[in-house]
């Protein structure tokens, strides 16, 4: 059903772009290239990195990697970068500094780190998107590099 599996390290990895059949998953794989002009648009528009599984479904956020294929010049302005269920208002799942990393003058990767929110209500994680977004006070200026995105994460039946 469009899955293919791949081993990372000695661990199978179930890959299916398309999260949104209905049903559960061990451990999934999604890599999705923002291009320059989505990344300077960040804040008012973020981006879809896995799309939202279905009802009574909710994405499991394990672990994520950021990679900046550095391209001249480098970007400006504030860049905090968080992975969130839904959109710019949704609950922070990872969050990631991008000073010293989005504003490098070099190809340069960082790990996504899950956060762990307290509550997270069913309205706000039951079949939302994880998008990334730029929490930074507002939107990146220059800047020409693409910036590959790539999160393991499960998708998990609720009951609800």
């Amino acid at each position: 059903m469009g899955q293919t599996t791949r081993i990372y390290g000695g661990l199978s990895v179930t890959r299916n772009p398309n999260s949104s059949n209905g049903t559960e998953s061990m451990l999934t794989v999604a890599e999705v290239t923002i291009t320059p002009a989505q990344m300077l648009t960040l804040r008012a528009t973020p981006i879809t990195i896995v799309p939202a599984p279905g009802p009574g479904m909710v994405i499991t956020f394990i672990a994520g990697f950021f990679v900046l294929d550095f391209i001249t010049p480098a970007y400006a302005g504030p860049q905090d970068l968080a992975l969130k269920y839904g959109d710019a208002s949704g609950v922070v799942l990872a969050l990631s500094t991008g000073a010293g990393f989005v504003d490098a003058a070099f190809d340069a990767g960082i790990r996504a780190v899950p956060q762990v929110p307290a509550v997270v209500p069913r309205t706000a994680c039951e079949n939302k998107a994880l998008v990334l977004h730029n929490t930074g006070a507002a939107e990146m200026t220059a800047g020409n590099s693409p910036l590959r995105v790539k999160v393991f994460y499960q998708v998990i039946k609720t009951g609800w």
